[in-house]
């Protein structure tokens, strides 16, 4: 006579059906795959609140804005570090503003990448 609470899955009980590991764990998300759908999962496309599309918007463009105003200081700022701890013999000066230098080339790129990243998957 078999128990089904203890011999759940082909005699290796309930909580012995899911074993630990990658593999198993994919096999169990196939599986549910199979179970619930056609085997393909739905991809519906984002659809913007009722009404806030263009809040959203601003926002998003204070923030972009905010942000390449921000690169553009720290530039300037550390270029100005770097000629004037040049020019007055401030090392430690001169030092700061090559790493604000080049913070502000790093947010460069990243401002360059991460919009050009949103603006392909966004549209």
């Amino acid at each position: 006579m078999t128990n089904n609470a203890t011999d759940g899955c082909h005699g290796q009980g309930v909580y012995k059906a899911i074993l630990k590991g990658r593999g198993d764990v994919m096999h169990m998300f196939h599986s549910l795959i199979e179970v619930f759908g056609t085997g393909v999962i739905p991809n519906p496309p984002a659809q913007a609140i009722p009404g806030a599309a263009k809040q959203i918007s601003d926002i998003v463009a204070y923030v972009k804005w905010g942000a390449l105003l921000v690169i553009i200081l720290v530039g300037f700022i550390g270029a100005g570090a770097v000629a004037g701890g040049r020019a007055f013999a401030n090392h430690q000066s001169s030092k700061a503003g090559q790493g604000m230098l080049i913070s502000a080339v790093i947010g460069a790129v990243l401002y360059a990448c991460i919009y050009a990243f949103l603006t392909s998957v966004t549209g």
